[in-house]
């Protein structure tokens, strides 16, 4: 996979979709991390409308969230800025360094994200959860922070 996919009408921000003439920074940054949670995790990233509609098991708000698979079952992430504490037996913590959104951007070396990622299944796939997870702990410690284009 590329960060960025280039053609005619400008570079891909895989977050929002949008094309731009020139990525910034945290674009970049977030293109790296976005392609890394999916080649970490093993999910594809879908759109809503490809999915079932399903209820998730989330502490506060749904917000910057993206929607992955794996063919079978279905996992979303949420990246709120008002971090609640995790409550459900069906949500993980995501690494900083493979989050795909991370909020407001900063640079400085040693910055910590403004926000914090999970990762939540359905019930039934607490187990897969758990593998998702020990893969993404053994990763994390291998790739750029989280701020390193």
């Amino acid at each position: 996979m590329t960060h960025a996919v280039s053609n005619r009408t400008g570079e891909l921000d895989l977050y929002s979709g949008h094309r731009f003439h020139t990525l910034l920074p945290e674009q970049i940054a977030r293109n790296r991390r976005i392609e890394l949670f999916g080649e970490v995790t093993r999910l594809e990233r879908i759109a809503w409308s490809r999915a079932p509609k399903l209820e998730w098991d989330i502490s506060g708000v749904r917000d910057h969230s993206i929607l992955w698979t794996d063919g079978i079952s279905y996992f979303l992430t949420n990246e709120p800025y008002e971090f609640t504490l995790l409550t459900s037996l069906n949500t993980i913590t995501v690494p900083h360094s493979l989050s795909p959104y991370c909020g407001k951007w900063d640079s400085t070396p040693g910055a910590q994200p403004w926000t914090t990622c999970t990762l939540i299944c359905q019930p039934a796939d607490r187990g897969k959860l758990l593998k998702i997870s020990a893969l993404l702990q053994n990763a994390a410690g291998s790739v750029k922070p989280w701020n390193i284009p």
